[in-house]
């Protein structure tokens, strides 16, 4: 931050610095904070998903019609919002 002032304001411009650091550090911090609850939303959701699909690899030709559609709308919905 580019701070232009007389000699007589330099002290109230630092304390004013000083401010603007800290809030922009108070800032970081929650967007880091908000940041480590969407992974986590995140790696749960795709723990559910992994908890409902098969491990056998035809597993897949059991599944009803609607229970495949359901899983293939929830994966597409994993796959429009990264």
């Amino acid at each position: 931050m580019l701070l232009i002032t007389d000699s007589d304001d330099s002290d109230e411009c630092e304390q004013v610095d000083v401010k603007d650091k800290k809030m922009k550090k108070a800032d970081a911090d929650i967007k880091t904070g908000t940041n480590k609850e969407a992974r986590e939303k995140e790696r749960l959701a795709y723990q559910r998903l992994a908890d409902g699909m098969p491990t056998d690899e035809d597993d897949h030709l059991d599944l009803t019609l609607e229970l495949e559609e359901t899983f293939l709308r929830e994966y597409q919905t994993l796959l429009a919002n990264p």
